[in-house]
């Protein structure tokens, strides 16, 4: 089934290394560069060639989403650039200050870092050439809006380099690019021939078969779904062992594995057999034996012995990022063949592989019920990774039939044509700080968005004739009269009382104390709710007036026509212009105070609560290890909402009490003040301080993570996230 005739591979004499050298020619200074690379292509290796046909004598800064930036992927770009001074600037890892980042001859930034620090352009040794990488996420609707705002705010005299794959509104991006940029665009396409592809499905008898035919799923598949029971489940000891020897036997290695979740990778890589008896000749390999040797801890990780002894390992978000990039030498080097991840794991793999088998279609995150189903992007993604290294043979993207795999929703989304890529703008608290730094008016950076090119402004008044109206009909509102606020306090306040009630049915008799202390906490915020002694309470709570239930009817209808258009962006930017200008963060000429600056440095999307307690100076700033762990409470992590064992925490819970009960006065006239707006900001979170309180006094992180229950990875990540915090509040010279 895979075996494709060379002609569809050897349709041009052109190489690789040939083709990149023919774009790099092409590309000239004082213009910017749309590269269109084929998707089973590395653009690194593209971004590498044009770093080094730069020169000795120019600096390059390489920009990449986050997500995507990766330990492996820094290795491979270094290792690529020969010996040209490299500095890397992640939230990870910062090798210079920000303000002498560009000094380097190469920067490494990820997108998210570089939006943060726009406002310090001035301080900058500019760049002669920025490459932006993974340029299809300006469409993500997680990123899109960080990518817009680097591109608007850069200076203009810089000219970038885009690499992204296929869409088809090139043009219209390209049009774009050249106003918002001020300089010429041109459209390079890198002149190779797309490798060959096969969707596959593999039956619970294992046979592999072509899972579409044109766009159809094909005549045998169909009868399978229908008259065929599936695998009984993924976590099936048999149906594990059997999938690796099947791959292994049907020469479909080296292949990734995409599992549900992160247990069951791990469950996975221990349920396999052990294929390696001479495991340590893979240690001692040059470049193992030196990865060991620098981050010697990895010795004792409980998935090394398997991966050398059973050529398989588990790559996820929950592990360490260096295990990770172990992984990612192992795959590279063939020192291991088969893979096991998550759909939000494989964003992370860059290694190309023989295939890719899907036994889910969607992710449970560790710290989340709720699943996630995987996207166009991520497909987009996965397929990138598929290439084969055997002669007239097809890469393959497998579906296993299995009871949860939804194969009529992977057949669609792999075999989707590219379409356009569409802007994902959205504004909020922190982009309007973000904007706002940049000194330039910020209704002339919206009107050059790619939103504003893309979608026609609805000006015809509507929302704001209802707005005046709503004004007349509640002239004594506690609360700023926006709909955004009116919308909101009436979600909160059903949200809270819902979760009142229910708590109290759930708790009559003699409740345990922490299910008091919460009746508590939803009983307090109702009092701070600008509508309990609102004289207008009934109106928009009980919908007693059949004019505000007009009103507020023909705003969500009016607001779900506009809700992805420039026109939607203006309403939630004027709301929370208003609401920014309360708190007294920026003047009248649109400048941030310091207090702004702040805030935006921060880069938390809910700043107020550390602002007001930094500039009461209510947290403890001449104890470092207590400040890192209270501004660390701070952080907002998504990682996981509360942790499965605090005991081993409890000793630094009960040291923090007492900073915590100091800040509360602070906290407490930030909710009032928020209310008023219809925002509950998030508090800060003692469990979140004691963890990183642990970690200052000398817990090992493994230790941590093991007592409790919280990932390696998802502790890391907070350290992360807090030491940036710290750095970005040191500049204000708290600390």
């Amino acid at each position: 089934m895979l075996n494709k005739s060379a002609s569809a591979l050897n349709s041009t004499n052109l190489t690789v290394s040939q083709a990149y050298e023919d774009i790099v020619s092409k590309v000239q200074p004082g213009a910017n560069y749309l590269i269109i690379t084929p998707s089973t292509f590395q653009r690194a290796s593209v971004a590498t060639e044009l770093i080094l046909a730069a020169g000795s004598g120019r600096k390059v800064w390489y920009v990449v989403p986050k997500a995507l930036l990766t330990a492996f992927k820094v290795f491979l770009l270094k290792s690529g650039l020969n010996d040209l001074e490299v500095s890397l600037m992640s939230l990870s890892q910062r090798q210079v200050h920000e303000s002498q980042a560009a000094s380097s001859q190469v920067v490494i930034w990820s997108l998210e870092i570089l939006r943060d620090h726009l406002s310090e352009s001035d301080c900058w040794h500019a760049p002669d050439l920025i490459i932006f990488d993974e340029a299809n996420y300006l469409g993500h609707p997680e990123t899109g809006t960080a990518f817009e705002e680097v591109l608007l705010c850069l200076p203009k005299q810089i000219p970038v380099v885009l690499l992204m794959s296929q869409v088809s509104n090139i043009n219209e991006l390209s049009a774009w690019l050249e106003v918002v940029r001020e300089l010429p665009c041109c459209v390079l396409e890198i002149n190779l021939p797309v490798l060959p592809l096969v969707p596959a499905f593999i039956s619970s008898h294992w046979d592999i078969i072509p899972l579409t035919d044109r766009k159809r799923l094909t005549g045998k598949v169909k009868r399978i779904l229908k008259e065929e029971p599936p695998f009984p489940k993924v976590r099936s000891l048999n149906f594990i062992k059997q999938l690796v020897s099947f791959l292994r036997e049907e020469k479909l290695t080296p292949s990734i594995v995409v599992m549900p979740s992160a247990k069951d990778c791990d469950w996975a890589a221990k349920a396999c057999i052990q294929v390696m008896k001479k495991a340590g000749e893979v240690l001692t390999a040059p470049q193992i034996s030196k990865f060991l040797d620098t981050y010697p801890f990895l010795k004792d990780y409980s998935f090394l012995p398997i991966a050398v002894s059973k050529r398989l390992a588990p790559l996820h978000s929950d592990h360490h990022p260096l295990w990770c990039e172990l992984v990612e030498y192992f795959l590279s080097f063939d020192n291991i063949d088969i893979v096991f991840t998550t759909i939000e794991g494989i964003a992370k793999i860059i290694t190309k592989v023989e295939s890719i088998v899907l036994c889910t279609s969607e992710y449970q995150p560790s710290w989340h019920r709720q699943t996630h189903k995987i996207t166009q992007e991520e497909i987009e993604h996965l397929k990138s990774l598929v290439v084969s290294k055997r002669p007239n043979r097809a890469g393959c993207i497998s579906v296993v039939h299995l009871p949860d795999v939804k194969v009529v929703l992977l057949k669609d989304l792999l075999i989707h044509k590219p379409g356009p890529l569409i802007s994902t703008f959205r504004c909020d608290g922190q982009t309007v700080l973000s904007l706002l730094a940049q000194g330039i008016d910020i209704t002339t950076l919206l009107a050059q968005s790619l939103l504003a090119t893309q979608s026609l402004e609805k000006e015809d008044g509507m929302i704001e004739e209802l707005l005046t109206e709503l004004r007349e009909e509640l002239p004594e509102a506690g609360c700023f009269l926006y709909f955004q606020t009116i919308t909101s306090l009436i979600d909160l306040r059903l949200q809270v009382s819902v979760r009142l009630e229910k708590l109290m049915n759930r708790t009559k008799g003699s409740p345990a104390k922490w299910k008091e202390k919460e009746r508590e906490e939803l009983v307090d915020l109702l009092s701070l709710l600008p509508c309990e002694d609102c004289v207008h309470f009934s109106f928009c709570h009980k919908r007693a007036s059949r004019r505000i239930r007009y009103i507020l009817d023909k705003y969500y209808e009016t607001r779900k026509q506009r809700s992805k258009t420039i026109t939607g962006v203006k309403l939630d930017l004027a709301y929370h212009l208003k609401y920014l200008q309360e708190l007294g963060w920026f003047d009248q000429e649109q400048h941030l105070s310091p207090e702004g600056e702040l805030a935006h440095k921060t880069g938390l999307k809910f700043p107020q609560g550390l602002t007001e307690c930094l500039k009461d100076r209510s947290m403890p700033l001449s104890e470092q290890d207590l400040f890192f762990a209270m501004a660390g409470g701070f952080v907002e992590w998504a990682d996981i909402v509360h942790p499965a064992k605090t005991k081993p925490l409890e000793n630094y819970i009960e040291e923090l009490r007492e900073p915590y009960k100091n800040i509360k006065p602070g906290l407490s006239r930030v909710d009032k003040q928020m209310l008023l707006f219809g925002l509950l900001v998030p508090k800060p979170v003692l469990w979140q301080s004691a963890l990183l309180l642990a970690y200052k006094r000398g817990k090992d992180v493994a230790v941590l993570a093991q007592d409790t229950g919280i990932s390696i990875g998802a502790v890391l990540r907070l350290i992360y996230r807090t030491n940036y915090l710290v750095e970005q509040i040191s500049y204000f010279g708290f600390i």
